[in-house]
């Protein structure tokens, strides 16, 4: 995912990723994201991040953020979206409830004090992304043929 030569994305985005070491050990981690399709599409001006991992620490997790930030700055961009894995196409969001249900899948999981150092660094939703569980007793048969 990361190999700029092999991974598709990097024809047409680029990432820029960041690190976080205390005492020589990565207690954080981040991808400031370039996406110049997205804004296209959308008529957007909005700069990403995604691949974040974080210990429970708000200094670090501003620190990741921060740099983000600069990095959507630098590119031009005036809003920060995130967490997306590259593109809003694949893993995109973060799981903000429903921690104590088992993981879905292709949804989002993380720790549930994510939450907390995104908005102590000054993060807000943006959308609901909802994921459903649903047992084949439950589907309706006869609507399908």
């Amino acid at each position: 995912m990361f190999d700029k030569k092999s991974y598709p994305y990097y024809k047409h985005g680029d990432a820029c990723l960041f690190l976080v070491y205390r005492d020589k050990t990565i207690v954080g981690r981040i991808a400031a994201i370039h996406h110049p399709l997205y804004n296209e599409y959308h008529s957007s001006n909005a700069g990403f991040f995604g691949f974040f991992d974080c210990i429970n620490d708000v200094g670090v997790a501003g620190i990741l953020l921060e740099k983000a930030r600069q990095y959507s700055l630098k590119k031009g961009y005036t809003t920060l979206m995130g967490p997306t894995n590259h593109t809003t196409n694949e893993t995109a969001g973060m799981l903000i409830d429903g921690f104590d249900s088992p993981p879905m899948i292709m949804m989002t999981y993380n720790f549930p004090y994510y939450v907390d150092l995104m908005e102590k660094n000054g993060l807000q939703k943006e959308m609901d992304l909802l994921a459903y569980y649903v047992t084949p007793q439950k589907v309706e048969k006869n609507r399908w043929p």
